[in-house]
């Protein structure tokens, strides 16, 4: 399982103001926030975690099954949406949530942002991704699905 050490913001703040070339040969390191498992890894976790199966996994977010897979797999990249398409189909937490943001390398769900905001609300409310979608589409944000 490949880890990354990650640093608080607090922390890599002072690090840019005090010691920028130690910052970039940590960057180069993968040095961060905390400890974060790939992408792939966490996913298996969190699917052992929430006792779902790759098919019910597939049926929820509504993603393709080869899709799902090579994503299981390393095999592909998803974008932000189809993260957090997953992180409702397997019922994460925000915290959850956000740690499987970061693990595919994509930005956090920001409430500020109002769009973001409306999934968080989902998040937090447990709604499915339907009932998200419709939430985002009632609010004209960009849908999920």
């Amino acid at each position: 399982m490949r880890t990354q050490q990650i640093k608080d913001t607090k922390e890599l703040m002072r690090l840019v103001k005090t010691a920028p070339a130690t910052l970039l040969e940590e960057m180069q390191e993968g040095v961060f926030i905390g400890t974060l498992p790939s992408l792939p890894d966490f996913l298996r976790e969190m699917q052992e975690k929430k006792a779902c199966s790759t098919a019910r996994l597939t049926e929820r977010s509504q993603l393709s099954k080869t899709f799902v897979y090579q994503i299981l797999n390393g095999e592909r990249k998803p974008f932000r949406d189809t993260l957090i398409r997953l992180a409702l189909a397997l019922e994460l937490t925000i915290d959850e949530t956000q740690r499987l943001l970061a693990a595919g390398g994509q930005a956090a769900l920001y409430p500020k942002v109002r769009r973001d905001a409306a999934i968080l609300i989902s998040i937090q409310k447990g709604l499915d991704l339907c009932e998200t979608s419709e939430l985002l589409q009632s609010l004209t944000e960009k849908a999920l699905l």
